[in-house]
């Protein structure tokens, strides 16, 4: 598969990343068997998407449409979320930037780079840091 997902920082993370080909219905197919783990979905606060690896990008605005209406479904387990999408080639970042516009789901932080440095950057100064370690360890 193309598009898999890891979680990081103890579950309160989770790391897309799409290789070679990827397709828009390999990450609607994942993110669909991803929503019937309620639980873990719900200790989610933060999370990127790496696009960096990939040889082709085939996801139509249909498909964009479908990705964003699951992450709305994820929205009711956790409301507030920072998302990073690492997007270097002009047409994923594109397409990125479609997905983020369509989405608008409030709680959720959502924001499209180039590089992961300039994601990792955003996200150390988007979430909120406290004395109890709420930091993530990217």
């Amino acid at each position: 598969m193309a598009f898999t997902h890891e979680t990081i920082d103890g579950g309160r993370g989770v790391e897309f990343t799409g290789t070679g080909d990827l397709t828009g219905r390999e990450i609607l197919e994942l993110k669909q068997r991803l929503l019937a783990d309620e639980v873990q979905i719900r200790k989610w606060r933060f999370g990127f998407v790496l696009l960096t690896n990939l040889k082709s990008f085939q996801i139509s605005v249909e498909d964009v449409r479908a990705i964003a209406e699951i992450d709305k479904r994820m929205a009711a387990l956790t409301p507030e979320v920072a998302l990073a999408v690492i997007a270097p080639r002009d047409h994923d970042f594109g397409m990125a930037r479609m997905w983020e516009s369509i989405l608008d789901i409030p709680g959720w932080k959502t924001a499209v780079f180039r590089t992961r440095a300039e994601g990792e950057e955003w996200m150390a100064d988007t979430l909120p840091s406290s004395s109890d370690a709420t930091e993530p360890h990217l």
